[in-house]
């Protein structure tokens, strides 16, 4: 017997259809039973649940709403976290880029010809377990080690919708660069970079320079100044050198990487109401003055920051401050349905026929579950008709500009001043044996 769909990603399906979840599924040589927890309900369950933050129980309760059956056994949300594991991570993946592809094709930014892409990288908090702790380690400075484990990944980000096109992740160890290179290898041409400071030297300006596309970042704090010509008041022509560096990960990867690399900088000092002035020395592999002016390159960089409010929504809104699960395989599954509920939002931001950026995140992914209950029950010919106003009501939540003048960095309402349990809750009873 055929299993109904689920309301989620009703009438969304145009999206990640059964067949084509199915198709990964046999093409990563991953096979199941015809069960309720089939691979596209259980992706479809996990982008519901990183998009209202309900618990496995939760998801299980609102599954059994669509799928009633005689069992009365208790629902304690092992179900669905088995089939969460049952998945491989490849599918989670390949699900994520076709969602950001399908919303970066609804309204990508454009730039002189050039598609734009934002690149920026943060870290997740784990649950202490053996596991976590010996697969992403902690973070030491000079207070000691960190209490629970982190997870360090970077992102690749189109700028006009602010949808995730790819992602790489790893242990805290493993530097931000090393994640961005493994980007960077599958990076397409025609388009251009732009990150932060952290990534304005010779090996992501060389290596998104080979694979055809262009890269516009802040310059680097360690690069001294070679200037070989000037093309005109702080836009000067540079010639860099490829560095020597030790125990780096890919040295296949400096091997293929020119000796030098004529590269453009551009100084400004930006002006703003209120703040202080800043001094801004950018990089980039534009050499053409007349084709790409320096100030329509320093508004280009100023639009960098938007990747840290979309950080800080994936952290808020879909559940990465701090995962919940206890295992490694379990963790990036769960990080990864995070990063595809937040593509599917931007997919109905994009769709909607309004600019992204002016629309507000969260609202929209509130509409979207609410919208698709209702498309649920409703008939075949009706949850057309419902879909285009979902679209017309997503276009209506506008975010008015909010000019913000300086305010002081402290808190109105005192938290309260309970320590910090820095053992394990074992440990503590053992020492308060009272409690």
């Amino acid at each position: 017997q055929k299993v109904a769909a689920l309301p989620l990603l009703a009438p969304f399906q145009q999206l990640l259809p059964e067949a084509l979840i199915e198709r990964w599924c046999l093409q990563a040589n991953h096979f199941w039973r015809k069960r309720i927890w089939t691979p596209a309900q259980t992706v479809w369950s996990c982008v519901r649940k990183q998009c209202t933050l309900e618990s496995g129980r939760q998801i299980e309760d609102w599954h059994a709403l669509s799928h009633p059956s005689p069992d009365t056994q208790t629902r304690s949300g092992h179900s669905f976290c088995e089939a969460r594991a049952r998945l491989p991570i490849p599918i989670y993946l390949k699900a994520l880029r076709h969602v950001g592809a399908q919303a970066s094709d609804q309204a990508a930014q454009m730039w002189f010809g050039l598609r734009v892409w934002l690149a920026d990288g943060t870290t997740s908090g784990l649950p202490r377990t053996a596991e976590n702790l010996a697969a992403f380690g902690q973070s030491t400075n000079q207070s000691g080690a960190s209490r629970f484990p982190l997870l360090r990944w970077v992102l690749l980000v189109c700028a006009g919708t602010a949808a995730v096109l790819n992602v790489a992740w790893g242990p805290y160890g493993v530097g931000e660069m090393r994640l961005l290179l493994l980007l960077i290898s599958h990076l397409p041409a025609g388009g251009i970079l732009v990150a932060d400071r952290l990534f304005g030297n010779y090996l992501t300006l060389a290596s998104v320079q080979r694979r055809g596309s262009h890269a516009l970042c802040r310059r680097h704090v360690n690069r001294s100044n070679n200037c070989i010509r000037r093309l005109g008041k702080g836009d000067e022509i540079h010639l860099w050198t490829k560095p020597r560096i030790r125990n780096f990960g890919s040295p296949h990867l400096l091997k293929l990487l020119p000796e030098t690399l004529e590269l453009r900088v551009i100084s400004r000092i930006l002006h703003r109401d209120g703040f202080r002035d800043v001094h801004l020395t950018l990089v980039t592999t534009l050499l053409d003055h007349h084709r790409y002016p320096p100030d329509a390159c320093v508004k280009l960089y100023l639009q960098r920051w938007s990747i840290e409010g979309n950080i800080r929504t994936l952290k808020l809104n879909h559940g990465l401050r701090f995962l919940s699960a206890h295992k490694p395989q379990t963790a990036c599954r769960e990080f990864l349905a995070a990063l595809l509920a937040f593509n599917t939002v931007r997919y109905q931001l994009a769709a909607s026929g309004k600019p992204p950026a002016r629309l507000s995140h969260t609202r929209a992914c509130a509409l979207m579950i609410t919208f698709s209950d209702r498309m649920c029950e409703a008939a075949p010919p009706r949850q057309a008709i419902l879909y285009q106003n979902f679209l017309r009501a997503v276009a209506q939540l506008t975010v008015p500009p909010q000019p913000r003048p300086p305010e002081p960095r402290a808190i109105v309402r005192q938290r309260r001043r309970f320590p910090f349990l820095t053992c394990s809750r074992q440990a503590w009873k053992l020492k308060y044996n009272v409690a």
